[in-house]
C-alpha cells in the first residue's frame, strides 16, 4: 500500500481536513493521536511515529496552536466510520492534486511531512 493520508469532511467547517484534535487532561500527544484517529475515522492503531511538530497562529486569532504530526502504518485500508462531526472520508496522496474544499493548512502539513 502506498503512502496516503486519510482526510475527512468536517461538517461544521465544511472542509476536508486531516484527523486531529486537542489533548485531553492526563493524555500524551501520542495517546491523543490514537484516540482522535479512532474517533474521527474508526482506524484503530497501536503504533505511531511522530514525524513533525509545529507551532502556529492564525490571522486574527491570538491563540498559539501546537501540533504534532504522527504517521501509522496500515497493512490494508480500513473501512472508515462516519459520525455526526464528519460525513465523508477520502484517501489522498499528498503529492497529488488538491481539490476545492481541502484545507490548505492541512494539505501543506501533509505535503511537508510526506516521505
Amino acid at each position: 500500500m502506498g503512502t496516503t493520508s486519510a482526510v475527512r469532511h468536517n461538517v461544521a467547517r465544511q472542509q476536508w481536513e486531516l484527523p486531529g484534535g486537542a489533548i485531553e487532561a492526563n493524555e500524551s500527544a501520542r495517546e491523543a493521536a490514537f484516540r482522535e484517529l479512532a474517533e474521527e475515522t474508526g482506524i484503530q492503531a497501536d503504533q505511531a511515529s511522530m514525524i513533525a511538530r509545529a507551532e502556529m497562529m492564525f490571522e486574527g486569532d491570538a491563540t498559539r496552536y501546537l501540533a504534532a504530526v504522527f504517521t501509522v502504518a496500515l497493512v490494508s485500508l480500513p473501512t472508515l466510520v462516519e459520525n455526526e462531526e464528519l460525513n465523508s472520508f477520502r484517501w489522498w496522496d499528498p503529492t497529488g492534486e488538491m481539490w476545492v474544499g481541502l484545507s490548505p493548512v492541512d494539505a501543506e502539513v501533509a505535503r511537508r511531512c510526506h516521505p
